[in-house]
Order: C-alpha cells, then structure tokens, then sequence
C-alpha cells in the first residue's frame, strides 16, 4: 500500500549525509561503519533518485548537519562505547567542524540553492537546532526522513517530534503524521502509534 503524501505540507529532510559520516577516508569510518554500509546500499545514489523525485513533486527538501563545533551543544555521557566513541568525535577538533574536509555534505547529493542546511549539535535533527522554526515557517506538518543511520538520526529526529510539546512545529499529537525511510532501502515505512491516526 503507497503512503499518501501531502507535498505541500510534508518536507524530505535529508540528514547527516556529511563526508565524515559517509566516506571511506574519513577519521570515524572504523568506529562508525557508516561508510561501508553507505557502499554496501548504495545509499547515495539512492538519495540521488529520491531527492530528483522530491525536487520535481515540489516538495519542501532540507538538510540536516552536524556541527560539533555549535554553541550549547548537549553534554555528552561518558559512559558506554558508543558514547565515549561521540564524545572522541566532539572533543576531535578536526570532526564534523566548519572548514575541516568531512563537514560538507557529500557531493552526490549536494543541497540546490534556496534548500536549507540546518545544523544540529546531536543525534536528533531538532537537537540544538532551529529545526521546529524552519518546519513552521514552511508550514510542514508531516516528515519524511532520510538518513545515514535508522537507528540513530532518523529514530531521533522520530522520537523528538513524537515527544515534542504543542508549542513544536507539529501542530498537535493528533496531527502528526511521519514517513521514514529505512538506511537499508529507502522504502517507506510507517511510523505510527495508538494515538496517532494515519
């Protein structure tokens, strides 16, 4: 069954999609694996085609970063592997910064002019960014989320907005309304709750 998509009211945010995260060279591909797997997908050249997709459906298409180097970033645990692992990344001062090589988003799925590049200081795209303005002032309601990792920047850019208060760029619980696009494939999956019709 497709997922119906409002065009004017759902944005495609393309998340995470830096050097650093997704190719081979970088410093984190051997603490990550993010590289292989982006290989091993062929996630690029899917977002390619989903992007090229979004463009011509007029669709809303943003981008999400991390910038480690943002004011006010959340402090990070130094617990657990996969912690100590982010907090080496953000104490680096040659990872995920303005002007180091692996900042840019990766060239085969480069932002057009007039797409916005929101920057993030964490796992959620709405974390330490201004995320929930872009979202309002476009006047989305509903997400389609596409990133380097499910289980991290998807799932808590997911999370977020589920949990957000009514003050957030989702207008209410009952509203919201969310497509996900799985690391592996890039299908849509529904995302949904017992209160939140679809």
């Amino acid at each position: 069954m497709a997922i119906q998509i409002d065009k004017e009211k759902t944005a495609l945010l393309v998340m995470d999609l830096q050097k650093h995260m997704v190719d081979e060279a970088s410093p984190v591909a051997p603490h990550t694996g993010f590289p292989k797997m982006v290989k091993q997908t062929g996630l690029l050249e899917k977002t390619g085609r989903v992007l090229e997709t979004a463009r011509k459906a007029g669709m809303f298409v943003g981008y999400v970063i991390v910038d480690l180097a943002a004011s006010a970033l959340p402090r990070y645990p130094e617990r657990g592997a996969f912690c100590k692992m982010l907090k080496a990344e953000k104490d680096n001062p040659n990872v995920l910064r303005p002007g180091t090589w692996g900042y840019d988003i990766a060239a085969a799925v480069a932002p057009k002019p007039g797409e916005p590049i929101i920057t993030k200081g964490h796992i959620s795209a709405f974390a330490a960014s201004n995320l929930d303005s872009v979202l309002r002032e476009n006047g989305i309601t509903d997400l389609a989320l596409l990133g380097v990792a499910t289980s991290f920047v998807v799932t808590g850019t997911v999370w977020s907005a589920f949990l957000s208060s009514p003050s957030s760029s989702m207008p209410s619980i009952p509203d919201i309304r969310m497509s996900v696009m799985t690391r592996s494939n890039l299908d849509f999956v529904k995302c949904s709750s017992a209160f939140l019709p679809l």
